[in-house]
């Protein structure tokens, strides 16, 4: 599926506002793809067929969350289901008809899309967010099987930056199929460009093992997978079991995920605005910071999927001795399936106190927090309780210091006798080539602000 997302941006007195929400420009597989698409899978099917080692259940195979975070994603989520099967089979007069009153996905909603070509909506699609170019630009958004299975079919090399109306690459996706013990099939779409297995097809893949990273390839404008589920028929599966589900009365989810899931995916601390979703993926800055000195603004920028008209989130400031300093608020204003606000928080009290701050907001029942730096100058010393910033790199322990930073980017052998230490940034990256002979000494500090 290709979709744009609509900004609204407004500098106002000391607030920062920012909002987003998906609408969709077209389809991310033509009806003629995918129609391609399925006479690969048939023959594909037949040939591994032909192999003695692959055996069938009369059972139907149940499917895990096709996506996964780097354990170095610092979100509290990272996705949103923004589109599903169309079950309504009318089709809208417009070119393309998206929310409207052809469209009918498995909870009788109106959350997918179909086209005056006779085209309807035939999977599941999971954008990536906040920031889906950058999740996508440092693979921090990994593709996984849904469940074990024989790949049969595996396509990469493909322009992996499309976006807008029209692809100005490749309008063939990233793709992989897998065959399960049922027969069915398992699809995912729009893999970033060099990103898939280098398993071969007619390779054995287990249950939540790595296929890919999501991206932007194909009929695509933003980094998402469309995840797709064929019968051993060949007929189109909806995971979701729902009153509209016309395809199948149980669900095929191992654990079903809801409808609607609304929840905070990340609050971040920004230097100045964040640019999002813009494309190509250079384009698109964070400019997070989680270090203020004195004389710097507090600027906050929260993330949501499933926003829904009104529902309150509240804000609120604590300074290191965990005293309220502010509070604040928000209001959804209107029904997203992703969605951002903006603040600008004003100034911090000159003076201090400095120190550890943290900001707490509570969305929907649950409590959402995230700390940040307060010091007086670049030259303060190092902040204390400083721990959540501290991390192990192997065997060696990783202990804080202020410092500049420094990126360690090559191996290397510290020799018996001598004692090193290293100071860097907000991470400390040791490669496999790295070790410390016995007699010498290794520190590695990091600086969380400054």
């Amino acid at each position: 599926m290709i979709f744009s997302s609509m900004f609204v941006t407004h500098m106002s007195g000391q607030q920062m506002l920012g909002q987003a929400s998906q609408s969709h420009d077209t389809q991310c597989i033509t009806e003629e793809q995918h129609e391609f698409l399925i006479s690969e899978i048939k023959i594909a099917s037949q040939a591994l067929r032909k192999q003695p080692q692959n055996k069938t259940t009369k059972s139907i195979v149940l499917f895990d969350w096709p996506l996964r975070a780097k354990p170095s994603l610092d979100f509290y989520n990272y996705y949103s289901t923004i589109g599903y099967v169309d079950h309504d089979p009318a089709v809208g007069s417009g070119d393309f008809n998206l929310f409207g009153d052809t469209n009918l996905d498995y909870n009788c909603g109106n959350n997918t899309y179909d086209r005056s070509n006779d085209y309807n909506h035939q999977g599941t699609d999971i954008v990536i967010w906040p920031f889906p170019w950058y999740l996508m630009e440092n693979d921090l958004v990994e593709v996984i099987a849904a469940q074990a299975g024989t790949i049969v079919i595996k396509g990469d090399g493909n322009f992996d930056e499309n976006c807008g109306s029209i692809p100005t690459g490749s309008l063939t996706s990233n793709r992989i199929v897998i065959e399960h013990a049922d027969n069915s099939r398992s699809i995912y779409l729009h893999f970033k460009n060099g990103s898939i297995t280098s398993k071969p097809i007619g390779s054995t893949v287990a249950k939540g093992e790595y296929l890919g990273v999501v991206g932007s390839s194909g009929y695509s404008a933003l980094p998402h997978l469309h995840f797709e589920i064929i019968d051993q028929n060949f007929n189109v599966i909806d995971p979701y079991s729902g009153p509209c589900n016309s395809s199948n009365t149980t669900s095929w989810w191992a654990n079903q995920p809801a409808y609607s899931q609304p929840q905070i995916n990340a609050i971040i601390t920004h230097s100045s605005q964040p640019v999002l979703n813009e494309c190509p993926a250079s384009t698109e800055q964070l400019n997070r910071t989680d270090c203020y000195i004195d004389g710097e603004q507090l600027a906050l920028g929260i993330y949501w999927r499933d926003m829904v008209l009104d529902m309150n989130t509240s804000i609120v400031v604590k300074d290191p001795a965990n005293n309220t300093y502010l509070t604040t608020g928000h209001n959804g204003i209107g029904t997203y399936r992703y969605y951002w606000w903006g603040f600008d928080l004003g100034f911090l009290p000159s003076g201090g106190p400095y120190g550890n701050w943290t900001i707490e907001a509570t969305f929907n029942g649950q409590l959402y927090s995230h700390n940040f730096h307060y010091a007086a100058s670049l030259s303060t010393s190092p902040c204390e309780n400083c721990t959540e910033y501290i991390t192990e790199s192997g065997n060696y322990p990783i202990t804080q210091n202020v410092s500049a930073t420094i990126n360690i980017t090559t191996d290397g052998n510290i020799a018996s006798g001598l004692s090193i230490d290293y100071h860097a940034g907000q991470s400390l990256d040791l490669l496999s080539g790295f070790s410390v002979t016995q007699g010498a000494v290794f520190h590695g500090y990091i600086a969380p602000c400054f």
